[in-house]
């Protein structure tokens, strides 16, 4: 199966994402939160299908806190995209900054596109992120 074959089904599976908790909380995955749903449509008109296939894939392997085991390789083998084609799209996505790639070369999507955990975790992971992104604009 190709990326293509597979990608309403990844698409299905991993909608989790347009989820929030609070009132409507009973009928979603307990513990996904997203603060702009509409920020994530916004980033999905700006993709092809084979970009979202990646960003969703990571997403569906989000555990707790947003952290994953996903690496470029491990994208490149379960969803049968070659290596450099995974790197092309691994990188517009850290551009859109939709993605960041850890020091352990695992990628993690940007809590503010997604975030499994609760509120108090979100707010600490996006001011983190916040923090990191003013540091390195003033070097």
């Amino acid at each position: 199966m190709n990326a293509d074959d597979c990608f309403d089904h990844e698409f299905i599976n991993a909608h989790v994402l347009l989820k929030s908790q609070g009132k409507r909380a009973q009928h979603y995955p307990k513990g996904w939160l997203t603060a702009w749903p509409e920020l994530l449509l916004y980033l999905f008109n700006d993709l092809t299908k084979r970009e979202v296939l990646v960003f969703m894939s990571i997403a569906a392997q989000t555990k707790y806190l947003n952290r994953t085991s996903v690496t470029r390789k491990s994208l490149s083998t379960n969803l049968g995209i070659q290596k450099n084609h995974i790197d092309t799209i691994v990188k517009k996505l850290i551009k859109r900054n939709a993605v960041h790639e850890q020091a352990d070369k695992t990628l993690q999507i940007d809590p503010r596109y997604g975030w499994f955990g609760n509120v108090d975790q979100y707010h600490e992971a996006c001011d983190a992120l916040d923090k990191k992104t003013r540091n390195s604009a003033l070097r």
